[in-house]
């Protein structure tokens, strides 16, 4: 992948979010992760702030799934 992306990764567990940070750098070394958050309002919020492409979403999350935390960004994109 040539084309330059930004992307948010959002998940309650540090270890997998460091897990995809590595492994996107080296499939997609292009992608600059410009937010990693630890829940789905967090990831709301940092969506509004930073406006990335691409977004990584864990499905469980507490608080705000990532489900829903998808939809209250699809409103907003």
């Amino acid at each position: 992948m040539n084309a330059h992306a930004t992307a948010l990764i959002a998940d309650d567990e540090p270890l997998l979010r460091h897990a995809l940070r590595r492994q996107l750098g080296i499939v997609w070394p292009e992608l600059e992760i410009v937010a990693e958050a630890r829940n789905g309002r967090e990831a709301v919020r940092l969506f509004d702030e930073r406006h990335p492409d691409i977004c990584f979403l864990d499905v469980h999350m507490p608080g705000l799934s990532g489900v829903d935390a998808a939809n209250h960004i699809g409103r907003r994109a």
